[in-house]
C-alpha cells in the first residue's frame, strides 16, 4: 500500500512562503505600514517629549520588510527616522544639536539591522520551502 502525497499549490505571492500578514498584496500590505507609521508619528508629536515611541516604528518596518523587500524596509526606516528627527528637532527636547543627529544615528543603525534580519528571515523560510516542496515533488514522482 502506498499512500498518496498532496502537493500544496503554488503560491502566486512573492515566493514560496505563506503570507504572515494575510492574504493582501505588498501594496495593501505596504500603505497600512505606511498608515500605521503615520499614526505613531502624530501619537508622538502629540505627547511631544513625554513619551517615546521609536520602538513602535519597529512594527511598521517590519510589516513594509516583509511584504515589499528590503529596499521598500529601508525607505521606509528612513522615513521614521526622518520624522522622529522632525518632530523631536520641533519639539526642542535636547539642549545641543549633536545629540538629535546622535540619537537619529542609532535609531536608523537599529531599524537597519531589523531590516537585515527580517529579510534574512523572509528569505531563509522561502528557501525552505522550496527545498520543501522540491523534496515533495521528489516524493511524489518515486510513488
Amino acid at each position: 500500500m502506498t499512500e498518496q502525497v498532496e502537493l500544496p499549490a503554488a503560491s502566486a505571492a512573492r515566493g514560496d512562503a505563506p503570507e504572515v500578514f494575510g492574504q493582501y498584496g505588498a501594496a495593501v500590505s505596504g500603505a497600512s505600514a505606511v498608515l500605521l507609521l503615520f499614526a505613531i508619528i502624530t501619537i508622538e508629536k502629540l505627547t511631544g517629549s513625554e513619551i517615546r515611541l521609536q520602538i513602535l516604528y519597529l512594527v511598521p518596518v517590519a510589516v513594509m520588510t516583509w511584504s515589499a523587500g528590503r529596499a521598500w524596509g529601508f525607505a521606509l526606516a528612513l522615513a521614521a527616522v526622518g520624522a522622529a528627527f522632525a518632530t523631536y528637532h520641533a519639539n526642542h527636547v535636547y539642549p545641543g544639536g549633536l545629540l538629535y543627529y546622535c540619537e537619529a544615528g542609532v535609531t536608523l543603525a537599529t531599524l537597519s539591522a531589523f531590516v537585515l534580519l527580517i529579510s534574512r528571515l523572509r528569505a531563509a523560510l522561502d528557501a525552505s520551502q522550496r527545498r520543501l516542496r522540491k523534496a515533495l515533488e521528489e516524493l511524489g514522482q518515486r510513488s
